[in-house]
């Protein structure tokens, strides 16, 4: 009997890098989202949460080009995404979730 292995190690790279796309996606989404609400309402909350937005998107397309090319190079690469460009994402988001809650705050 042979040993069949539990998982195929292979595919796992190329699932990363679509899980960074559609996640860039998203927030290629949320920027269009926050351009459409401060183009209604000219508040400094919505021009805050429209300009994080698209340092968010920034920031997700360098990690996506970052896993692209570690993919590119060795389709067998198990590393993770750099610590910083972890952090990035994280504050941007924590940013974001804050502005929008003070611009709805605000508007209501």
């Amino acid at each position: 009997m042979t040993a069949t292995p539990h998982r195929d190690p292979g595919l796992q790279p190329e699932r990363t890098v679509l899980a960074w796309r559609r996640t860039t996606l998203t927030a290629a989404s949320l920027t269009l989202l926050c351009c459409r609400a401060w183009s209604v309402d000219h508040s400094t909350a919505r021009a805050i949460t429209f300009t994080l937005s698209g340092v968010l998107l920034g920031v997700l397309c360098a990690g996506m080009a970052q896993r692209a090319h570690h993919c590119r190079v060795d389709p067998q690469c198990t590393c993770q995404a750099k610590m910083p460009l972890l952090f990035a994402i994280s504050a941007c988001g924590i940013w974001i979730g804050t502005s929008l809650l003070v611009s709805f705050a605000s508007s209501a």
